[in-house]
């Protein structure tokens, strides 16, 4: 029988549908621990927050993918040019 997947914390970028729902069926199958979003308006993250879908906001890429286990971009994929940068920390 094959392992379970699971991750600690999970970064999204992208907290609308697309995110919003992969992140609600991880929770749903106990998947995912913690989860850390970024959007592009404070509206969408905080709709994110109080929603439960996510549990802490960041106003930045990279603050949101700092000590992440796995990156997901759930954005158009025009925007991963400007977003993948800022992923990677120095």
């Amino acid at each position: 029988m094959a392992e379970k997947f699971y991750v600690d914390h999970l970064a999204v970028i992208g907290v609308g549908l697309i995110g919003g729902s992969l992140i609600r069926a991880l929770r749903r199958t106990d998947c995912v621990d913690r989860v850390s979003g970024y959007g592009r308006t404070r509206a969408s993250l905080e709709s994110a927050l109080s929603l439960g879908v996510i549990d802490e906001a960041a106003n930045d890429v990279a603050a949101a993918v700092r000590d992440a286990d796995i990156v997901v971009v759930a954005s158009r994929w025009q925007r991963m040019r400007t977003y993948s940068p800022r992923c990677v920390t120095r």
